[in-house]
């Protein structure tokens, strides 16, 4: 890559080949053979005026902060990239005090043969972006089965049967927009927005009160998973595609509104397998014993938890009841197990392609939410039963001796007042063009006879858009349904200034006056493996520090870094044959535990610095210390003499380490790296390190 690119970005690369600059102590010209691999930019007009230089280079990675070109031709731009070996893209926000990206929208795989039949026509790939654009939806990606399969397992590209393969497309959905988490549920909501098709209205099968079946709910569990759920899709047809979508779907919401399957678990049964009334207790794990899905011995509760220790996939599910009393489970008439919520189901009611009638059972801790998942399967394979949109309801009998009905379809009415729905929008629309505009969102709508001189819309609700509670979100969908393009431009009525956060401007300046000591300065990976982050630098893992990555796609990526020095030492290790001294540093975030705070962890920003050479260099890192310290004292700072002491952290040869004090407390420390630590980065030659709290100095 030897041009600039449009927009502030950050591209980073797990291999080694990453060019790095040095602009903060003069220019430098770089070549093919510029041995230097490993950082960063920091300054855009050099980069782009220095791109004839760069040819032999594969990545420039560019910290352009400053740059305030348009995002949104990043993305064009990454998928142009695409022929780069490994390069990981990430579009940073163009206000340098962003400090993390938005959460990731939930991104759904289909057939694009199967959901242009669903959609009763074919599209070329710019109509279906064109499309989705217009609904609110993205078309993320388009490949392949087995391009998938490779990219999961590294392997090599192989083009010589491509055209045969079934094409994918991945399409990217708002995280609360549940129903679409499915084929089934993009291709409805895909007719209505073109007008091939009419929003359905999903029934309860009339069932009369003896014949219904019935839960009935034991008091015990109360003190693990109080709530259940159930509901019967009768007659169902389902073939392979559609089987493999119901439960992907299933796997959609766990990890989504279920909150990997804290609040709401799934079970899904062939009901002419087992027989009603069922019953969901709470029992002591002993006295559970059953055959779990695909397997054919039975275990006892207590032992299956240890089994699913070593199981990829489960092993992550097994902490939210391993350390309670009791465990939930839900037995049929015959006391056959069907369920141990939120783990696993039995194999003797397991549905398969053959399954008439499924009966979906959803047990958690959060009632409401309960609600919704179940709503969301049932609306959305309804389609496949016999009676089309037709859900069999049952009775769950609380251990307090009431009863509900599920699952609940009712449908949310509410009166908006016109202006409510187009002045916040900026656009002039009469009461007919939005009862279309919402109609076309599935949001079924008429409007009301003149109130007071004030027209209203009545607007109703289905069962499948839960992420409907309020005017504002009517508001969105006529937005939509307008189309984002189609609203007029206007300047605001009010003007702000803004300005960057102090922390930030600190943190540039302490750039430049480590940059003008003659370190190039490194961006690295926020995200480290354990061993990096705790036993190669000789620290023991607490269980108090790190914030651990629940399910990293990566080894390399299980904690969030405590320290940076890990970090530095990496990119030493890539770029360990270039000319001695080696110095480098980086300004960054690491992230702690914290219980004082409402998320349960706290940002930390630091500065760190690594001095490699034939000798140590204790007097180069102790020199840079003196310099920040002089630098950055003010009145406001009283910093004494005698601001650093003798320490011993593990990470640091004995005896030559030191901490630094501010106002009593420890902000920083430096000193020779530990050989054992070097020789577990794959580094010879002595390294002395720096790390400080630039916070605490602020």
């Amino acid at each position: 890559m030897r041009t600039g690119f449009p927009g502030s970005t950050v591209l980073s690369l797990l291999s080694s080949h990453i060019c790095i600059v040095n602009f903060g102590s003069g220019h430098r010209t770089l070549d093919g053979n510029d041995p230097i691999k490993t950082g960063s930019v920091n300054n855009w007009s050099l980069v782009t005026s220095a791109s004839h230089w760069l040819k032999g280079v594969e990545v420039v990675l560019a910290h352009a902060a400053h740059v305030t070109s348009p995002l949104c031709a990043l993305k064009g731009f990454f998928r142009a990239s695409a022929a780069v070996p490994h390069l990981i893209a990430e579009p940073i926000p163009s206000s340098a005090d962003a400090t993390a990206p938005a959460p990731p929208m939930p991104t759904v795989s289909v057939g694009r043969d199967r959901l242009f039949a669903a959609l009763g026509k074919t599209y070329t790939q710019e109509e279906f972006e064109a499309l989705c654009f217009e609904f609110g939806i993205e078309l993320d990606d388009v490949t392949t089965e087995k391009a998938i399969i490779r990219k999961e397992k590294h392997l090599e590209d192989d083009d010589a049967d491509e055209e045969d393969e079934e094409v994918i497309y991945k399409i990217e959905v708002a995280a609360n927009r549940y129903d679409l988490l499915c084929l089934e549920g993009i291709a409805r909501a895909l007719r209505i927005f073109i007008g091939s098709e009419k929003s359905p209205l999903y029934t309860i099968s009339d069932v009369p009160p003896k014949s219904m079946l019935r839960m009935h709910v034991k008091p015990e569990t109360s003190l693990i998973r109080p709530f259940v759920v159930c509901a019967i899709l009768r007659g169902i047809a389902f073939d392979e595609a559609r089987y493999n979508s119901f439960i992907d779907l299933q796997d959609k919401l766990h990890q989504n509104i279920c909150r990997r399957r804290t609040l709401v678990a799934i079970g899904t049964h062939d009901l002419d397998t087992i027989q009603g009334p069922f019953t969901y207790e709470a029992l002591p794990p002993q006295e559970i014993n059953f055959v779990p899905l695909k397997q054919v011995k039975s275990f006892r509760a207590d032992d299956l938890l240890e089994y699913y220790k070593s199981d990829l996939k489960l092993k992550k599910y097994l902490h939210i009841i391993e350390n309670s009393p009791v465990y939930p489970v839900i037995y049929d008439s015959n006391r056959t197990v069907l369920s141990l919520p939120p783990i696993i189901n039995g194999a003797h009611s397991a549905i398969s392609l053959k399954t008439k009638n499924v009966f979906v059972e959803c047990t958690a801790t959060d009632l409401t939410k309960a609600k919704i998942v179940l709503n969301t399967m049932v609306t959305m394979f309804s389609e496949y039963c016999e009676n089309k949109f037709e859900i069999e309801p049952i009775e769950v009998v609380n251990s307090d001796g009431k009863s509900n009905i599920y699952p609940d379809l009712s449908i949310m009415k509410m009166e908006v007042p016109l202006s409510d729905l187009v002045d916040p929008i900026g656009i002039s629309l009469d009461a007919t063009e939005v009862v279309t505009l919402l109609n076309k969102m599935q949001l079924q709508a008429e409007k009301s006879s003149l109130t007071g001189g004030e027209c209203k819309i009545f607007v109703s609700v289905p069962p499948t858009r839960s992420d409907i509670l309020h005017a504002r979100d009517v508001m969105e969908d006529v937005a939509i349904a307008y189309g984002y393009n189609n609203i007029p431009k206007s300047k605001p009525k009010c003007m702000t200034t803004g300005s960057r956060q102090p922390l930030n401007r600190f943190s540039d300046k302490i750039r430049a006056e480590v940059a003008r000591a003659g370190y190039m300065e490194v961006l690295t990976w926020i995200l480290c493996s354990h061993e990096e982050n705790f036993a190669m630098l000789r620290r023991k893992d607490d269980g108090d520090k790190a914030v651990i990555i629940s399910n990293p796609r990566s080894a390399d990526f299980e904690v969030v870094r405590t320290s940076l020095m890990s970090c530095l030492l990496k990119t030493l290790k890539h770029n360990i044959d270039h000319p001695r001294p080696i110095k480098i540093f980086e300004v960054g975030d690491v992230v702690t535990l914290d219980g004082e705070r409402d998320v349960g962890a706290a940002n930390n920003r630091r500065l760190a610095a690594l001095y490699c050479n034939v000798s140590s260099g204790f007097e180069e890192i102790l020199g840079l210390v003196e310099r920040i310290m002089k630098v950055v004292r003010a009145p406001h700072l009283q910093i004494s003499e005698n601001y650093i002491i003798p320490s011993d952290e593990p990470e640091y040869f004995p005896n030559r380490q030191c901490s630094i004090i501010l106002n009593g407390k420890q902000v920083g420390n430096f000193g020779i790296v530990h050989p054992e630590v070097l020789k577990k980065f794959g580094i010879p030659d002595p390294c002395s390190f720096l790390e400080i709290d630039i916070q605490a100095l602020l």
